[in-house]
């Protein structure tokens, strides 16, 4: 039946799927590596969390060089040799980190440049301003909290048409494959959507975009 629906869907619906199964694939052999060698991440069960992240943004003037723990989503990363920076949402806003070889050590960073965007991460570190002005955090400790084996939306704003109508689609599994199949059901369809799209907006402050 599944089948049977994703041959209805756009056929850029069924890329995706392709897409969608290589990236978990790779992802779960990363899992597999890491448990392998001793460090499954679903096995840490307890990570601290000092302070929210929106609060350090609106408390930075008085917070400035003072040491924090936080965990969260990473949503995003930029690697640039010996240093990178990344940002981690928790369930009250993002704040962008300072991942350096020098302050995490080379095994550490090694390891942090093989996690992904959406894997669950916490990180000690003190704040800062880097020179464009964002509230930082320079991160002298990082730990993989879960390992996220789908990737997140690449253009969250594709997923919305013109008018605003949400397109959703729905993951189903059948025999170890992943096939993506339109919600039909008008209810289901409306309860979804509602809960799809306030998600959305805080993930990605969609009505901030224009401002940037």
């Amino acid at each position: 039946m599944a089948e049977e629906k994703i041959v209805s869907a756009a056929p850029e619906a069924e890329e995706q799927v392709q897409d969608i199964n290589e990236l978990k694939k790779i992802r779960i052999e990363k899992l597999e590596a890491l448990q392998a060698a001793g460090k499954d991440p679903f096995e840490i069960t307890l990570a601290e969390q000092s302070i929210h992240n929106a609060e350090i943004v609106e408390r930075f003037e008085e917070l400035e060089n003072q040491d924090v723990s936080i965990c969260g989503r990473m949503m995003s990363r930029r690697i640039m040799g010996k240093a990178s920076f990344a940002h981690i949402l928790d369930g009250e806003g993002k704040i962008q980190l300072y991942v350096a070889r020098d302050g995490i050590g080379e095994e550490d960073y090694a390891a942090f440049k093989k996690w992904d965007v959406g894997d669950v991460i916490g990180v000690e570190g003190h704040l800062f301003r880097t020179r464009t002005g964002e509230v930082s955090v320079h991160v002298t400790s990082a730990t993989l909290l879960a390992k996220s084996l789908l990737p997140l939306p690449e253009n969250p704003d594709k997923i919305t048409e013109e008018e605003s109508e949400l397109i959703i689609l729905k993951v189903e599994e059948d025999d170890g494959e992943i096939y993506l199949c339109p919600i039909e059901d008008d209810d289901e369809f409306e309860e979804v959507g509602t809960i799809f799209e306030e998600r959305l907006s805080e993930l990605y402050d969609f009505e901030g975009n224009d401002e940037e």
